[in-house]
């Protein structure tokens, strides 16, 4: 074969393995229309044999699959190369992952190529999987559902571009590996996978979100019946604090009941010392406790709201201001609302409402968190209405103050609902701040 035009086949080669659309495919075979012949297939075929001889089996297989259309004449037929391309990209992804296990330049590839996560890619990934997986030595398959995983954890936690399709691709990731991952094999990896479908579904955007929380529920479930208290405590701990929640936000059943459920979880997960293993998965707890027994239906309301207060404070000795000033700025929020709650020492616990809500507003700043900032001025804004100490009338003037502040955030035509409530309070205070 002719050196040049080895070159050329070589060159064309490597610029159908560059190309990120099917319209660049269609490009540069149409552009090099002239050099598709059988030699320029023999090239095809040996380059393709050189990728997977450094481990690039997939890419290999994608210029193969061309070379083969090509080669039967199907390239002047209509068919389309789209989930080709999607697949390549794809195979592009996993291959990153398994070069680079930390998961960074896989970060770095999704970002750059955001337009390229969507259905289509999630379809892909299903047919990929039929297609290639049953076809794969046992080895070789269960390393590619490891990195499956690896993709999944990644999707789950993209906060760049559709978060919609990015749970998805993550689901579909998490039930394909789940299929060589298997229970009866190898269950704790199975129940890992479980676990994180239930994460997967309580952030679901797609279908419905009653169904998606018992899909969650489901999962969560499911991890549990491996990952026993016995053999896995801190797992299976950290698996009841996430049913515990999925139980607290579960929209079938009667509420009362899902409480009580979720309390129960929540009290479960902290038999075990995950707080030496998982500190903020522990303090995680304690505050979805509190907020449980906030909002619980069942027992006596003062010492639900006094067991409340109790889990708050064990969240905060995780929860500091150095290490996690978000949650620590929301827990002093949800301790300043269990105060003003608490009927029992009422002057007192109102003082201890209102520093819990001073507190969380050092952290949230208008600029930062907009609509938390004004939910806390006027939580703080009801706190000061009804201040027992100190002069009626200067608590007054700072109720004002605050439920203002508040609707500089909760416009009418932002938060209605929200500029209605805070309209209202601000009107009491100025009726009282009248009789004065």
């Amino acid at each position: 074969m002719h050196e040049q035009r080895t070159q050329i086949y070589l060159n064309t080669v490597a610029a159908l393995l560059n190309c990120s659309t099917n319209e660049e495919v269609m490009h540069i075979l149409a552009v090099n229309s002239c050099w598709i012949d059988e030699e320029f297939l023999i090239v095809m075929a040996q380059a393709a044999e050189n990728i997977a001889s450094v481990g690039r089996n997939h890419t290999a297989n994608w210029l193969l699959s061309l070379r083969n259309k090509l080669a039967a004449g199907l390239l002047k037929q209509a068919t389309p190369l789209e989930l080709d391309l999607e697949r390549l990209f794809l195979i592009e992804v996993l291959e990153t992952i398994q070069k680079n296990p930390n998961t960074q330049m896989a970060y770095l590839l999704l970002v750059a190529n955001q337009d390229k996560l969507n259905d289509k890619l999630a379809d892909e990934l299903q047919a990929w999987a039929r297609d290639v997986l049953p076809k794969m030595e046992e080895i070789t398959g269960l390393c590619t559902a490891q990195t499956l995983v690896d993709f999944s954890n990644l999707m789950k936690e993209f906060s760049v571009g559709n978060l919609e399709i990015n749970i998805e691709l993550a689901i579909i990731g998490y039930q394909v590996a789940a299929t060589l991952i298997t229970r009866d094999r190898f269950p704790s990896q199975w129940a890992i996978i479980q676990n994180n479908l239930g994460l997967a579904y309580s952030s679901r955007l797609r279908g419905s979100l009653a169904h998606n929380r018992e899909l969650a529920i489901y999962y969560y479930t499911q991890a549990l019946e491996e990952h026993t208290r016995a053999h896995f405590p801190f797992d299976w701990a950290r698996g009841q604090s996430n049913l515990g929640l999925a139980y607290s936000e579960r929209i079938y059943g009667i509420k009362a009941d899902n409480l009580e459920l979720a309390i129960g979880c929540y009290q479960q997960a902290l038999q075990e010392n995950i707080r030496s293993h998982f500190p903020q998965i522990w303090a995680r707890t304690q505050n979805n406790l509190a907020i449980a027994y906030s909002n619980r239906v069942y027992g006596k309301k003062a010492e639900n709201v006094e067991l409340a207060i109790s889990c708050y404070k064990q969240a905060l000795l995780e929860y500091t201001l150095s290490g996690y000033p978000e949650m620590w700025a929301a827990v002093h929020n949800n301790l300043g609302n269990a105060y003003c709650r608490q009927s029992e020492n009422k002057a007192e616990n109102l003082e201890l409402a209102i520093e819990c809500y001073q507190q969380a507003l050092q952290q949230y700043s208008r600029e930062r968190f907009p609509e938390t900032w004004a939910k806390t001025q006027n939580h703080l804004g009801l706190a000061f209405c009804e201040r027992l100490y100190g002069s009626v009338a200067e608590n007054l003037e700072r109720a004002i103050q605050c439920f203002n502040q508040a609707l500089q955030e909760y416009t009418q035509q932002n938060f209605p609902e929200m500029w209605t409530q805070v309209q209202n309070h601000l009107a009491l205070a100025y009726s009282k701040r009248q009789i004065i």
